[in-house]
């Protein structure tokens, strides 16, 4: 496991307060053209990983929706979900938590939809959303946002 993953909000902004030259120096940010930068998934994660540590996290849920990570675990592949989520879920479009949707808001914003329920391809919104919705962007009720999931 790296330090990156592991490393506690406060060590992790400690590891990133550092002037421009040094994150080029140490191939951390590469320059790029215009407003653009490109940086290392691992400076990356540095960065986002205090808040993809609130998310909330359900290991029940996570694999009982992901039979490929409960293969895993049962193989002895993965051995903490929770860790898999913050290192590859997240990067993946894997829904850490159950989100509600809201049925009939669904398939008034998205009509294909609708259409897929009534002619069986889709059992609900809920499916859907769980299945590829998430990951396509739509959102599961009004004002829904991924902060959503972050636990209080």
């Amino acid at each position: 496991m790296s330090e990156v993953a592991t490393a506690k909000p406060k060590t992790c902004l400690a590891s990133v307060a550092a002037p421009y030259f040094e994150y080029l120096r140490e191939k951390k940010v590469a320059k790029s053209s215009g407003d653009e930068v490109v940086i290392t998934r691992d400076f990356f994660m540095s960065l986002l990983m205090p808040f993809l540590e609130k998310v909330k996290f359900d290991a029940n849920f996570y694999r009982a929706k992901y039979p490929d990570l409960a293969e895993a675990e049962a193989r002895g592949v993965i051995t903490d979900l929770h860790e898999h989520y913050l290192r590859f879920g997240y990067f993946e479009n894997r829904l850490p938590s159950p989100v509600v949707v809201d049925g009939a808001y669904y398939a008034r914003q998205y009509p294909d939809v609708a259409v897929a329920i009534l002619e069986n391809r889709a059992p609900s919104a809920q499916a859907h959303f769980e299945q590829v919705g998430f990951r396509e962007g739509r959102l599961p009720r009004p004002g829904w946002t991924f902060a959503d999931l972050m636990a209080a």
